[in-house]
């Protein structure tokens, strides 16, 4: 009987189908490794050979400038400050609002809140800058409002740093809760009672229980908004404009391939500096959504 089962499959016929599946199996791994290659390796290596030849040899001459220079060092330091202030306080809402959603009991009510937040998360650039302008804006509608009730200007100038993190809370907090709702799932209800039952208090099982959990998917939650609002480039400049006084990494490199004289080398360094930032935060936030499917199973 085992004799013919192989001699059944040691048919010229039936070894060419097996030939034939192994090929198409290798297909899809092959597909993928052009897609990385040419989407991500390739476009890396151009920035990085680019910024590193600019003198016709392998030098940091151009680090060594973009560091250097007190208008680009400020670039930097205002890209991070203004995107860790947005991902913190975008985190922080984010949490308070996925509470509030998950406390609704109700599946289709998640579906509808995470479809709308993916709509919100979308959003920016001019469309959503001139929406902040009319209704925020110096002149905008809700100060004209506070000016003529209480005579005083509450909210601050777009184009500031506080009005810049304002108007990327827009679309972050949206990118926090699709983070975080899903994750709220761990925190269950029998683990709550079970707390109350031992004698434990509600501010207790959030700081000793709840927290804990929670922790992953808000330190990825936190990754996530803060790449995003890192690399934001269209909304910023459409706030700001080129004569703005608050200068931005994502702002610096369209200056450098447009309106400051074309210096590729440059723009590049800047890009690759955004890339390397971004590379950590996507390993972070894939170690921590990790951990919180662990903690989901």
């Amino acid at each position: 009987m085992m004799h013919d089962a192989q001699a059944v499959a040691d048919r010229p016929g039936n070894r060419a189908v097996r030939l034939m599946g192994g090929a198409i199996a290798v297909v899809p791994p092959l597909v993928l490794g052009a897609f990385i290659a040419a989407t991500l390796v390739l476009p890396l290596g151009m920035l990085l050979v680019s910024s590193l030849t600019a003198t016709g040899s392998v030098s940091f001459q151009t680090y060594a400038r973009l560091f250097g220079g007190r208008a680009y060092r400020q670039a930097v330091w205002n890209s991070l400050g203004v995107a860790a202030t947005s991902a913190l306080l975008a985190t922080v809402l984010g949490g308070i609002v996925a509470l509030a959603v998950h406390a609704v009991r109700g599946r289709r009510w998640h579906e509808t809140v995470a479809a709308l937040s993916g709509v919100a998360a979308n959003a920016g650039g001019p469309p959503l800058a001139f929406a902040f302008v009319v209704l925020f804006g110096t002149q905008g509608m809700v100060p004209l409002v506070f000016r003529r009730l209480l005579g005083v200007d509450l909210l601050p100038d777009l184009t500031s740093y506080a009005g810049l993190v304002l108007v990327y809370l827009y679309f972050l907090v949206p990118v926090a809760l699709l983070v975080i709702l899903p994750a709220l799932g761990a925190v269950r209800r029998e683990l709550y009672e079970a707390a109350l039952l031992l004698g434990a208090r509600p501010r207790q099982f959030w700081r000793l229980v709840g927290l804990p959990i929670l922790m992953p998917p808000l330190a990825a939650g936190y990754l996530l908004t803060f790449a995003v609002a890192l690399a934001s480039y269209s909304t910023p400049w459409a706030l700001v404009g080129g004569g703005g006084r608050l200068n931005l990494l994502p702002m610096q490199i369209g200056f450098f391939v447009g309106e400051a004289g074309y210096s590729l080398d440059m723009a590049d360094a800047m890009a690759v500096i955004l890339v390397i930032v971004a590379t950590l935060c996507t390993l972070g936030h894939r170690l921590c959504t990790g951990r919180a499917r662990r903690w989901l199973s």
